[in-house]
């Protein structure tokens, strides 16, 4: 009796350790209500699939994840796979808080789906692998079709016609505003934009380092972006307007035009009649260009002790079959080769213009200086900060200008004394 008492014991014990989770903490910062529930029906099925493997999602509104992350591996406990935005690899990479990738992607048979792009989009820090992205970003231009009908308006096409339409498309007697500001965390994309179509270039520093944004023309694409606040042609409260208020703004109602990612059609539609709104490529400047940041995200692993499960998991996610997925939930630019010949891509009269921009040799794609471990403060904190001074009226465009100069030619000089041009 008692030999069959140790023998059920012992087998108890060996069923416990056979059948015992292990349990990876996951972190998404891009958050919505609608793409959390479709990402744990992604971390559903992983787990379906790897039944030895718990996945506790951790999800972080986008204005305050970059600084939660931080306080995390600070304090020695990051999650075993962040959702990793562009401006973040390398200042994480740069404390040693990264897994390198490269001894995964050695044997990974997924990795020649890739296309050219997403392969540069992994090295970006010091030419490493850091972060597989699942997608790029690119902005198209939403607009309100029923108020431009209203006002007997065309789709703008330049930015100087974008000025005129966002002018006459204003109404305070209605709440209705022309386009917005976003004066809170994301910005920049958008600031970007202004400078880069005055300038006539989106590079960042000359020959001799010295930063672009002390060019008078840079000065003037800002003040110009800051102008629709100044005349009222953008809600009072878009100073403080992040991603989601942006988008509320435009199905609600509220704002005319918005420059966003792809990923907001899926929102439109969902909120928004069929024929009051469309997508058009964005304007193109006074020399002729539109300058676009190539931006992407995707999953990247801290040093938690459990890389090679935690890889189980960014396998899985940025898998062809599973990463395709998400690209189309997400309505973003594909990261793989298939999908460019997908009719999902090409047919649908939304998601064609991400093509038609991509196409169109007057649109000039690039990526910003990720590779400086700075860039995260740089977007989540100086750029925010100077931003809103200057829509408060506290500071001047070229003020403005002259602080982020400084901040990024003190960057730049430190990477190239270190690792050269």
């Amino acid at each position: 009796m008692r030999k069959l008492l140790i023998l059920a014991i012992l087998l108890s014990f060996l069923l416990t350790f056979v059948f015992a989770k292990t349990t990876i903490r996951f972190m998404e910062v891009i958050t919505s209500p609608d793409r959390t529930k479709f990402l744990k029906g992604l971390l559903s099925e992983f787990e379906k699939r790897n039944p030895d493997i718990e996945v506790e999602l951790i999800s972080v509104p986008w204005d305050q994840s970059y600084e939660k992350l931080m306080s995390m591996v600070v304090a020695g406990n990051p999650p075993d796979v962040v959702e990793m935005p562009d401006r973040w690899v390398a200042r994480f990479a740069a404390m040693g808080k990264l897994v390198n990738l490269e001894k995964y992607l050695k044997n990974w048979s997924e990795y020649e789906k890739f296309i050219e792009p997403a392969i540069k989009a992994m090295r970006v820090y010091k030419n490493e692998p850091y972060v597989i992205p699942y997608g790029f970003y690119i902005r198209i231009m939403f607009y309100r079709k029923d108020w431009l009908e209203e006002k007997g308006l065309s789709v703008p096409q330049t930015t100087d016609e974008f000025i005129e339409v966002v002018k006459k498309l204003t109404d305070p007697a209605k709440g209705r505003f022309g386009t917005y500001i976003r004066g809170a965390v994301g910005g920049w994309d958008t600031i970007k934009y202004w400078i880069s179509a005055y300038l006539g270039t989106a590079e960042y520093f000359d020959e001799e380092g010295k930063c672009l944004f002390r060019k008078p023309e840079a000065a003037e694409g800002l003040r110009t972006y800051v102008s629709f606040y100044k005349n009222g042609w953008a809600p009072p409260e878009s100073v403080n307007w992040g991603y989601n208020e942006i988008v509320a703004g435009f199905y609600t109602g509220v704002v005319g035009i918005i420059f966003q990612d792809p990923e907001v059609i899926g929102t439109c539609k969902k909120h928004m009649e069929e024929g009051t709104w469309m997508v058009a490529k964005l304007p193109i400047g006074p020399h002729g260009k539109a300058f676009l940041k190539l931006g992407f995200a995707g999953w990247s692993m801290f040093k938690t002790g459990k890389e090679d499960i935690a890889w189980k998991l960014v396998s899985f996610l940025v898998s062809e079959e599973i990463g395709m997925k998400w690209e189309k939930y997400l309505n973003i630019v594909p990261a793989y080769k298939k999908a460019l010949e997908d009719p999902f891509y090409m047919e649908d009269p939304y998601r064609k213009v991400l093509v038609e921009e991509l196409n169109d040799p007057r649109y000039v794609f690039f990526f910003d200086p990720f590779y400086l471990p700075e860039w995260a403060e740089f977007i989540q904190k100086l750029s925010v900060q100077e931003f809103q001074k200057v829509l408060l009226g506290k500071e001047t465009p070229e003020k403005a200008l002259e602080i982020w100069s400084d901040f990024l030619e003190k960057a730049y000089k430190r990477w190239i004394e270190k690792y050269g041009k």
